[in-house]
């Protein structure tokens, strides 16, 4: 078990520059959950499930569904009584025989961010083409950028991302100054992961704002999302106390009226977040002249439907993004014959890790189990590195 923060002075001397700066104001918290919370926001309910697999079956042309996994039988650790609560962990099953390189879904989403998104799409950050033919929402007469009718600057990749931005996020952020945000990798603010991070909080709060859901933690994009309690992770004072009250105060909250978005729904919110993005890095972003350059571009994103499928070392699917182009859409293909029934797995890891010997995928996975893997692979390997050790 990992009883003990980890090694702290190590992981900054690995460190530079903003990074290393911001990794010594840090210091390791417990991650578990507020004794007051509701155990209901600690699970997924009837209805959010029903969505869910209906969402599946649509966007997989009937090919995936969503029910209970046996690979991990987890406990989450509080209750009403702080007594241990039995929770269903969920996975992705094929509905019917999926072939061997056969796409099983692509799920986009707007709930993304980069570091730096000059000449990007708002919504899916594609690179965008054409700048100075803009058409405005709703005139299909130009195949360039496309613009709102509120005059923002923000532009979109084409029609349906400017579409999905007015229905879910842009109302709560159009006339914001958001600038400390949107530059703050440019002028040395913040580390572009950090500053990628950021970016993500404020396009999930600004989409949770516009809808009106009294209740954040019961937003759809965020109840699915599960943390992985019981483990240490980095806490700094500005960036998880004072960067969250200067976005929520952006999007015109008051934060000292509003309990709403108390300090305890923003930590158990970004905990959520944390726990499931995608994170990856690409050599290229664009410069105000138009060019590609070669300086490394953060990039995050919550995909709600890949958040479902659960890890394994041996996985069943492959799971691709377009990093050249850097849109949000995570694509799955299957990388073998999946029968009726069968799980669907991704890997958490990359395929050079898949390599590793089961302890140090342990220890990689560790963030988002906070123990054993639990899948076949891992189960055969720790099997025999026991029998190994009881012959010695």
């Amino acid at each position: 078990m990992n009883e003990n923060p980890p090694p702290h002075g190590e992981h900054i001397q690995e460190l530079k520059g903003l990074e290393k700066k911001e990794a010594e104001r840090s210091g390791y918290v417990y991650l578990h959950p507020y004794p007051w919370t509701d155990p209901n926001l600690l699970q997924r309910d009837t209805t959010l499930i029903s969505s869910l697999r209906r969402r599946f079956h649509d966007e997989s042309n009937g090919k995936c569904t969503v029910g209970p996994s046996k690979i991990r039988e987890r406990l989450d650790m509080h209750d009403a009584e702080n007594n241990p609560l039995p929770v269903t962990e969920l996975g992705v099953f094929a509905a019917r025989r999926i072939e061997p390189n056969e796409p099983i879904l692509l799920d986009w989403t707007p709930a993304g961010a980069l570091d730096d998104a000059e000449g990007r799409c708002d919504a899916c950050f594609s690179v965008l083409e054409d700048v100075d033919r803009v058409a405005v929402e709703g005139n299909t007469d130009s195949d360039g950028p496309v613009a709102l009718h509120c005059g923002c600057e923000v532009r979109f990749c084409c029609f349906d991302c400017a579409q999905v931005s007015a229905k879910l996020y842009h109302k709560s952020v159009c006339g914001c100054d958001l600038t400390i945000f949107q530059n703050a990798s440019k002028l040395d603010l913040a580390a572009p992961k950090t500053a990628a991070r950021t970016l993500l909080w404020l396009r999930v709060l600004a989409e949770i704002i516009q809808s009106e859901v009294t209740e954040p933690l019961k937003h759809p994009r965020i109840a699915q999302l599960m943390p992985a309690y019981g483990d240490f992770y980095d806490f700094e004072y500005h960036f998880h106390i004072v960067r969250p009250i200067q976005i929520l105060q952006s999007l015109g909250i008051d934060v000292f009226r509003d309990l709403e978005f108390d300090t305890w729904v923003m930590h158990t919110l970004i905990a959520r977040l944390h726990n499931n993005a995608i994170t990856y890095s690409i050599e290229e972003r664009i410069s105000p002249s138009r060019t590609l350059i070669n300086s490394k571009l953060e990039v995050q994103h919550v995909n709600q439907l890949y958040s479902l499928f659960n890890h394994s070392c041996e996985p069943n699917a492959r799971t691709t993004v377009n990093g050249r182009q850097c849109s949000t859409t995570t694509i799955l293909t299957a990388m073998k014959q999946v029968e009726k029934g069968e799980e669907l797995f991704v890997s958490y890891l990359s395929e050079e890790q898949l390599k590793e010997a089961v302890t140090d995928r342990k220890e990689m996975l560790w963030k988002w189990f906070v123990g054993e893997c639990g899948c076949a692979r891992c189960a055969r390997e720790q099997a025999d590195v026991l029998e190994e050790g009881i012959k010695a």
